[in-house]
């Protein structure tokens, strides 16, 4: 038997009043209060040794394992049986991999109270009066005081504590008792039931201090500064200043979800406020010495005793924890698709992926649960992944949309501030590009965590060309079409909000800001144009802006290009008009805005299939007068821009721009 099999840690489990030597099933989560093992109760001063630290989570089953919950814990917190309020706490807080998560760990050690190998004179006799069903309050009666043989070394530093290595004088040492050990030989499933299998080694008693940290952002550049800022260990972490800037900022823009649990001390365990938060921290050694709790138990193998009966194995004692890991994997997948569902327009969806599909995806995944909970109920004991929930939760997850605000360009306008967060996923993200970017979203990030926190070998960890093939199962469509456009009307000096004019189409994620030009006195616009996806080209593929001087005699600068790019002289002009370039030689000049056309085009109703830009003067109270045209004129005519224009024939003036569509 390996060593990390001989013992192991379990949170103290609530309303159990476990003690030192009782047994443990852990298959059923359950106690017994037949002591099996002969010990004398000793304890270690830890002198209120402090830990901190903070894990990111990506899924519930990770935060089970961040906060130490153990598979039975977990098992009974989804049968509604929970032994731990700490299991609940993470049975029920909320946490998405859709957002950046910690869990944070603190505690306090004040004393480890464990089982000592009695003096070897005393073994017998406590082993007799254990087996007539003495409790040990009532031995340290009959016998008086009850010390612990010498130990040679002390207790050995390495965690969790194996008392087979407690090296007592003689043959002193933590064992079976008689009665126990005949019970073992001869029918160890009654053992089992009657003693379970492991005992109650030792119990940590302290304080400590749970909880879930989630930042509401989906801007990738924000989540690689949390992570860097946030995640670590050491008892004065929390207390950096660029950890209390962090949580500060998210919090001001109520960004930020602190879900807390407590144990030790006394008043409301809920953080109130990030001062609250802290104040809980720097707190918890006072609370933890004034009222300590009981909150980590180790659990020692019986089988690793001197005396168990060789030959005799005993059964597993959590076969359902890979089970039990797909569950919560799936609970996370279904609450990341429902926060999909309910704020569609902050996903880019149209591109291969909508909100139809993962809503069959997530009636999938549902269906799957239901499956896992009824084979976690049923007493067949066999604890097998079922078939509808066999596809691991990646094959899912390459099937979610990016966030619009995954990443984002520095705001080009004063009115364009953190809070408005204009998108820069736009037609030009090519399908490559986006099944990256929904891999480095949905999936990398999960199968990183995993490998960290599990272990190389567990199936959760990818290999780089795992990861490959996931993303050659992802579906995107490459081809935009215009469905809509606006203008946004602010001031010249843009230190206004905008308002909306000339609304045309309807408006999706997919959005790119086009052109910019004057409109009357002392007003500027910027044309956006919204797009969905098609597997085929349309016959607008691209385009660009560009700038000059009033005469057109400077070289044509670009301030914006989006879709497919060719050459000027092969993108049709679709209008001109006066705008304005902060460069010298410039200023006030012309505006030109190129589309690139498709050379065939299958036009469905709502397609765009010309355009048309007309002048007039500046009261427009002349003829208006077609200027540049491309495509066809014909169906449905939609005003969609109004500007300043320069014409020969009315010189300065206005101008107007129409989209056809069939």
């Amino acid at each position: 038997m390996s060593e990390t099999q001989k013992t192991r840690q379990i949170g103290y489990p609530d309303q159990q009043g476990l003690k030192l030597g009782y047994g443990w099933n852990s298959l059923t989560g359950e106690k017994s209060d037949t002591i099996g093992v002969v010990f004398v109760e000793s304890k270690d001063d830890y002198g209120q040794e402090k830990h901190l630290f903070i894990e990111s989570v990506s899924d519930r089953s990770r935060l089970m394992q961040s906060l130490e919950i153990s598979a039975e814990f977990q098992y009974k917190s989804v049968l509604g049986r929970s032994l731990s309020a700490k299991a609940s706490f993470a049975r029920e807080v909320n946490i998405s991999s859709a957002y950046e998560s910690f869990a944070m760990k603190a505690y306090v050690r004040n004393f480890l109270h464990y089982t000592a190998p009695a003096p070897s004179e005393q073994m017998a006799t406590i082993g007799r009066l254990l087996d007539e069903g003495k409790s040990m309050q009532e031995i340290k009666s009959e016998l008086g005081e009850l010390l612990p043989a010498a130990l040679k070394g002390g207790v050995p530093a390495v965690e969790p504590l194996d008392v087979t290595a407690l090296q007592a004088d003689g043959d002193a040492s933590v064992r079976l008792t008689d009665k126990a050990l005949e019970l073992a030989q001869r029918d160890p499933e009654e053992f089992n039931r009657q003693y379970g299998d492991s005992f109650v080694s030792g119990i940590f008693d302290g304080g400590i201090f749970n909880a879930l940290l989630t930042f509401k952002t989906t801007m990738q550049s924000e989540r690689t500064e949390i992570i860097a800022s946030v995640e670590g260990s050491g008892w004065n972490m929390s207390a950096s200043a660029k950890m209390k800037e962090i949580l500060q900022r998210f919090d001001e823009r109520s960004e930020l979800s602190i879900s807390t649990f407590q144990q030790g001390g006394s008043g409301d365990p809920m953080a109130a406020s990030i001062d609250d938060f802290y104040d809980k921290i720097k707190r918890l050694p006072d609370l933890a010495a004034k009222n300590p709790w009981p909150f980590t138990v180790i659990l020692q193998r019986y089988d690793s005793l001197s005396n168990w009966p060789q030959g005799q194995i005993p059964p597993k004692p959590t076969p359902y924890e890979a089970l039990l890991r797909r569950y919560f994997e799936y609970n996370t997948l279904f609450e990341d698709m429902q926060v999909v569902r309910n704020n569609p327009l902050e996903y880019l969806l149209g591109r291969g992926i909508t909100v139809k599909s993962v809503g069959t995806a997530q009636d999938e995944v549902h269906t799957g649960i239901s499956a896992m909970e009824e084979e976690l109920r049923s007493e067949r004991n066999k604890y097998t992944i079922p078939d509808s929930a066999k596809k691991a939760d990646y094959e899912f997850r390459i099937g979610m949309p990016l966030p619009i605000h995954y990443t984002l360009q520095d705001a080009p306008h004063p009115w364009k501030t953190p809070q408005i967060r204009v998108p820069d996923i736009n037609p030009k993200m090519s399908g490559r590009e986006l099944r990256d970017a929904i891999i480095n979203y949905w999936v990398q990030p999960v199968v990183d965590n995993r490998c960290r926190y599990r272990s190389k070998s567990d199936p959760g960890c990818l290999s780089n060309a795992q990861v490959d093939d996931l993303k050659s199962k992802i579906i995107t469509w490459d081809w935009p079409i215009i469905v809509g456009s606006v203008e946004l009307q602010t001031d010249r000096s843009s230190q206004t909000s905008p308002d909306e004019v000339n609304k045309w189409g309807r408006k999706t994620p997919f959005t790119a800001e086009v052109a910019s030009w004057e409109w009357q006195k002392d007003h500027y616009k910027y044309f956006h144009l919204f797009f969905e996806y098609q597997a085929n080209p349309s016959w607008f593929q691209g385009g660009k802006f560009r700038t000059s001087d009033e005469a057109s005699t400077k070289p044509w600068q670009y301030r914006y290009q989006w879709g497919q790019q060719k050459d000027d002289n092969q993108c049709p002009l679709i209008t001109q008009a006066r705008t304005w370039m902060d460069k010298p030689g410039y200023g006030r000049g012309q505006g030109q805005l190129l589309f690139v056309w498709g050379s065939t085009h299958n036009a469905a109703p709502g397609d765009i299939v010309g355009t048309m830009t007309q002048v007039n003067n500046a009261a427009e109270s002349k003829e208006w007068v077609t200027t540049e045209s491309q495509g066809r004129q014909t169906g449905n005519k939609h005003l969609v821009a109004t500007f300043n224009a320069w014409s020969e024939k009315y010189e300065e003036g206005h101008g107007r721009l129409y989209f056809f569509t069939e």
